[in-house]
């Protein structure tokens, strides 16, 4: 299939963050994959962009339900997401999830000499669902934790650089650094100011239907520019290597 990889950007954007916080690719024993049947959520799905923190150089947005309009190309981007994030292992689970994700936002926010980064998602999970997240996070750090409280009412796992966050049983979160980290323990579900700037749609660039991805970047940072350079330079052989090589960068990993 011609750039088959390159149409695969759109859950790309959702799963580096996931990978770099997991810790180093590949290895690791299998996790179960029985993912249990989850549901909507009560009173509707959250606004994760009312949820981005401020000061962002980077904010991208994905809605799944609009991917899956193109049920052939979502099935060829999903079955890639395992050998991309390196956890074959886990390809069941992590379809199993992705397949249940509504949507999910990406931001890189300033940290020092790197970025900081944050990925939220929402769908229609099951409570057990955040266990199969967190097993494989700690598979891949080598480290158990003991939970933090978020002001949602939900739970916080800190390894290392890497946070994963259960906000509600509908809402999960992976970052990089500590203010990041900060954020997700403070930040309220779907309820602060939507962010300012208008995302700019860019699905139809990279073959993705229309309405499925947006993203906005700050110019006058290097990420911004870098970021923005990829998304808007449409579908190419090489746009997946490039991208995820750029993350890495930014995210000094």
């Amino acid at each position: 299939m011609k750039h088959g990889r390159a149409r695969s950007l759109g859950l790309v954007i959702l799963a580096l963050l996931l990978a770099s916080g997991c810790g180093p690719r590949g290895g690791g024993a299998s996790q179960r994959t029985t993912v249990a049947s989850g549901t909507a959520r009560p009173g509707g799905a959250v606004d994760l962009v009312r949820m981005v923190p401020t000061g962002p150089s980077t904010v991208l947005h994905a809605d799944l339900n609009a991917v899956r309009q193109d049920a052939a190309r979502y099935d060829r981007i999903a079955s890639q997401l395992a050998t991309e994030l390196g956890l074959a292992a886990e390809s069941a689970t992590i379809r199993a999830l992705l397949d249940r994700t509504d949507s999910a936002v990406g931001v890189f926010v300033p940290g020092g000499a790197t970025q900081e980064g944050l990925l939220m998602f929402t769908g229609r999970y099951a409570a057990e669902d955040f266990d199969q997240v967190l097993a494989i996070a700690t598979a891949r750090h080598g480290a158990q934790v003991a939970a933090q409280a978020t002001a949602s009412g939900g739970r916080l796992y800190a390894l290392g650089q890497a946070t994963v966050a259960q906000l509600d049983q509908w809402t999960l979160a992976v970052a990089v650094g500590p203010r990041m980290r900060q954020h997700l323990t403070t930040v309220g579900l779907g309820t602060g100011a939507r962010f300012g700037q208008n995302l700019i749609e860019f699905g139809p660039r990279i073959g993705l239907p229309n309405g499925s991805a947006q993203a906005w970047a700050d110019q006058s940072q290097p990420v911004g520019t870098d970021m923005f350079g990829l998304v808007m330079a449409g579908e190419n052989p090489q746009m997946v290597h490039n991208f995820v090589a750029t993350v890495q960068r930014h995210l000094g990993l």
